[in-house]
Order: C-alpha cells, then structure tokens, then sequence
C-alpha cells in the first residue's frame, strides 16, 4: 500500500472532519495507523473503495477490506431501521425529515461508501413526544437526552431526535429557523426540503 496516497487521504479527512472540530491533525505514521484511523472515523468502506479504484493492495488492504464489509452490513441494518421508522412516522402523521449522511449518501457514485453512527431525524417540538414513543415501541434499548436532543439506542446503531436544524451562532440559528419555517410536507408527511439546504446543513455539521 502507498504511503503517499494514505497520506493524501487522511489530510483530506483532517480537513472536512477534525479540524471543523478543533482537533489536533493525524499524521500517518505507519500502515497500520491509517487501518485504524479509517475506522475510528467510519471511514473503512470509503477507503476500500479508493484503494479498489487506485488498484492498491496489500495486508493492510485486506483489513480495511474486511472492516469495510462489516461496516456496510451494520449500515444496510441501520437503513432497514430508517426505513421503519419514516413508515411509522407517516402512519402516524408526524411530520419529519432526515438528516446528514442518511440523507446526503444519495449524491455519492456508490452510496455505499457513505457510512453513519446513527439516524438523524428532525420533528417539530409539538411531535417530540408521539414521536419518541413510537421509537420506544419499536424496540429501542435506551434513550438519552442530550441538550435538546433525544437519543434512542438500537442494535445497529442510535437513532436522534432533533426539534432543531441547528445553530451555533445566532447568524447561524436564524439561517436554519427560516429553513425550517419554509419546510412543506409531502403525501408522506416528509417534510420538503431542498437538495441544496440538505447540502448545506450536512456541511454544517
């Protein structure tokens, strides 16, 4: 495996991820660093994919390899849940939308290099209640309340609930409040959102 192409891919990582997060940068250091740098971040399938494409192997390929498949699995599991849940949601009426990679890994040429922790998903204030029972009644293991967050834990992963877009100036705060004010609702009671502002709000985060 090449160095140099590790080197690139993790600098690229630093600079949408860690440093928007004020982390210290990685550095690659060694071939077995960059395998467990990948997967620290979720990062394994889209890596795997990159060596396939640059045609690199190698033992650390076959490790990324292998966590990869295993990541995607867990993903698939995580989609069959949100799928799940939205069916719920509409049966129910409650508005909603989801949010971040679940959403965004629908740009990418394999969606399946776009892998997530959890399941984001925004309801109104007035729903936050209907909504975090129907997610107790399909099975979850435990909730969380963070900030103004609700965390609810699965199997597969977490499934959040947001009553808001975001916001962590007040610039920012009025940016998504309007979006949230221009939301329509579709025959699914999704709310409409544009490809752009779903961009923009994954960045964001």
């Amino acid at each position: 495996m090449k160095a140099e192409f590790l080197n690139k891919s993790i600098r690229i990582c630093n600079l949408l991820g860690n440093s928007v997060n004020e982390q210290p940068e990685c550095e690659y250091v060694a071939d077995e660093f960059a395998v467990r740098f990948a997967e620290y971040h979720k990062l394994t399938a889209l890596f795997a994919s990159a060596l396939d494409y640059y045609g690199l192997d190698g033992g650390e390929y076959a490790k990324i390899r292998g966590l990869a498949d295993r990541e995607i699995v867990k993903q698939l599991k995580r989609d069959v849940l949100q799928e799940k849940i939205c069916k719920s949601f509409s049966e129910k009426c409650i508005a909603h939308a989801v949010l971040k990679g679940t959403q965004t890994r629908r740009f990418y040429p394999d969606y399946l290099t776009r892998t997530s922790n959890d399941i984001d998903i925004y309801v109104g204030d007035e729903d936050i209640v209907a909504a975090s029972a129907l997610l107790k009644e399909l099975g979850s293991e435990s909730v969380e309340v963070q900030n103004s967050d609700f965390v609810f834990g699965y199997q597969c992963g977490y499934v959040e609930l947001h009553t808001a877009m975001g916001g962590f100036t007040n610039r920012q705060k009025r940016y998504f409040d309007r979006l949230v004010s221009g939301f329509g609702v579709d025959s699914d009671h999704a709310l409409v959102m544009r490809d752009e502002d779903r961009y923009i709000h994954a960045v964001f985060h």
